[in-house]
């Protein structure tokens, strides 16, 4: 009898617990008329790539960060989780979720080459490719790791605990490093600002 109620009480209980979204992807686009691409991420995975086109291409796939069950401590419903995007045209595209709490950021945006970027994440990974403007990139933890052929006039790069690593055609550039910290900082005769913080992680840099 025992062993029947149990069952039956599990079952109840399985019945009971609404079917969640495992993930779900978002997607938008925007013709870009010289916006500066913001970001605003907590967990996950970032990249944004310079594309032939004149539209800011935006696609974010959402997941719950944890892998409960049931009612200890279950997964996130992401069903309602939402793009939020907020343009200020020719000034500023800004993009982030309406709750990102318990939820794994996968983004994807392609861009202009010549679209500038400011990025600030709490936790992952961001990787850039073959943008020719400002790229600003706040990160508390993980890595970064920019790819271009930009001639940038202001760069600096810093791990508060970690590594910098800046390579030119092949060639590494030596950076400063300090008991747990690196830094690397230049003043050029080029254009837009190459920045890049990271609290603890890794600042990977080349230029093409």
């Amino acid at each position: 009898m025992r062993t029947a109620l149990t069952t039956a009480t599990l079952t109840a209980l399985l019945l009971a617990v609404p079917a969640f979204a495992a993930d779900k992807t978002l997607t938008q686009s925007f013709d870009y008329q010289g916006e500066t691409l913001t970001l605003d991420v907590g967990v996950g995975e970032v990249e944004i790539v310079a594309a032939d086109t004149q539209q800011v291409q935006i696609e974010v796939r959402v997941e719950p960060s944890n892998d409960g069950f049931l009612f200890f401590g279950g997964r996130k419903d992401v069903s309602d989780v939402d793009l939020h995007a907020k343009l200020t045209e020719g000034k500023k595209l800004t993009l982030r979720l309406n709750d990102n709490d318990d939820v794994k950021e996968h983004w994807r945006i392609s861009i202009p080459a010549s679209a500038a970027i400011n990025v600030d994440m709490g936790v992952g990974r961001i990787e850039t490719n073959g943008l020719d403007n400002s790229v600003e990139i706040d990160l508390g933890v993980g890595e970064v790791e920019v790819n271009h052929s930009h001639d940038y006039g202001d760069i600096s790069l810093h791990s508060g605990v970690g590594d910098v690593s800046f390579s030119h055609n092949g060639q590494n550039v030596e950076v400063e490093r300090a008991m747990v910290s690196a830094s690397y900082q230049a003043n050029a005769g080029g254009q837009g600002r190459l920045a890049v913080d990271v609290g603890v992680g890794e600042v990977d840099i080349n230029k093409l």
